[in-house]
């Protein structure tokens, strides 16, 4: 799809149709996303995919591609639709388009731990269920270690510094922190 105001509008509103409908995360402001996707699609990294139904986006997905990795960043949908299969449709469209411009790894980004998998209470079950119905493989990825140089420094960031910051970032823009 072409990069153009209303095709990011589409893809954000099937974003925040998915988040609203399953409350899994929290969505940034727009500008945050049409700056990513622009950066990335004008570097030849990235682009817009939708499925249409009755003339309307009903999945999308914003996919990236560096080196020989393609990323499903970012999707969503309308939660009530008539046509079976746009989800794994995009998907597999994004997958091959990927594949052509020579990426041989495709990370669906974001699924349960492999160990909760069935774990039905896990915020991202669903997420999990449709992604591993491409693949059962699922990579566990140690999560951030904070190095500490001055631990005088760290001590007061973690106790204070970090909520004030956020705290004072979000008042001043409005925006999310992280």
């Amino acid at each position: 799809m072409e990069p153009t105001e209303e095709n990011f509008r589409s893809m954000y509103a099937l974003m925040t149709n998915t988040v609203e409908a399953k409350s899994q995360v929290r969505v940034r402001e727009f500008g945050y996303y049409r700056q990513f996707w622009t950066n990335f699609i004008e570097r030849g990294q990235g682009r817009l995919l939708f499925v249409f139904e009755n003339g309307v986006p009903s999945v999308g997905a914003f996919v990236i591609n560096y080196g020989r990795k393609g990323t499903y960043k970012d999707g969503g949908s309308l939660q009530k639709r008539a046509q079976y299969g746009d989800s794994h449709l995009v998907q597999w469209t994004a997958i091959n388009q990927v594949k052509e411009l020579g990426c041989t790894e495709y990370d669906f980004c974001g699924t349960p731990p492999a160990d909760r998998l069935k774990d039905t209470s896990h915020p991202f079950h669903g997420l999990g269920l449709f992604k591993t119905s491409f693949s059962k493989t699922v990579t566990d990825f140690v999560g951030c270690y904070d190095q500490v140089i001055s631990p005088l420094k760290y001590k007061l960031w973690t106790a204070a510094g970090e909520r004030i910051a956020r705290q004072i970032y979000t008042r001043r823009t409005g925006q999310q922190f992280y």
